[in-house]
């Protein structure tokens, strides 16, 4: 990985975003610069360096507009344009994938990728719309940090609270 500046003597988070084409006129799915290093900094208070790849890594890019993405479409959009129809992808065993778009089922969710979980989607206007004092950006950005967690398997069936009442405000540090 020393071409995305890893470093053997550091832990390394890889995450891809994709992003759907809004269907909102002045506002987008893709992650902005001021979240991301936001969300870099608070690995880095921990000793981890989080790459995120919004084009700038090969990977990450903006998809087709689509008014709803469901489970199962996000299997089908982690196959084509995570993988890229490649089973043998390394960035499957080293990135984690992270999908934005305007509605999922709920505000986000982690899956199973293809054989670990690897993988989230966040719903950004859901978001937007059940969270109005908040930022769209800053929101979607702060549950895909909480999404990124279920992915490092801090899930509430091994870890009593992780998906308590508490976490689904913003303002609570649980989120």
């Amino acid at each position: 990985m020393d071409q995305y500046d890893s470093n053997p003597f550091k832990k390394d988070v890889f995450l891809e975003f994709d992003w759907t084409k809004t269907m909102y006129e002045n506002v987008t799915d893709k992650p902005p610069t001021k979240e991301i290093t936001q969300t870099i900094d608070a690995f880095t208070e921990h000793n981890i360096t989080l790459h995120i790849d919004t084009g700038n890594l090969s990977g990450g890019e903006e998809i087709p507009s689509r008014s709803f993405v469901s489970y199962a479409d996000l299997i089908n959009l982690y196959w084509d344009y995570f993988l890229h129809n490649d089973l043998n992808n390394p960035r499957q065993r080293i990135f984690h994938y992270g999908l934005i778009c305007d509605y999922t089922e709920g505000l986000g969710f982690a899956v199973v990728g293809w054989d670990s979980l690897n993988s989230f989607v966040i719903g950004a206007q859901f978001l937007t719309e059940k969270y109005p004092n908040y930022r769209r950006e800053w929101i979607a950005m702060t549950s895909a940090m909480h999404e990124v967690g279920h992915t490092f398997g801090l899930i509430v069936t091994k870890y009593n609270g992780i998906d308590n009442h508490m976490m689904m405000k913003p303002i609570y540090k649980e989120f």
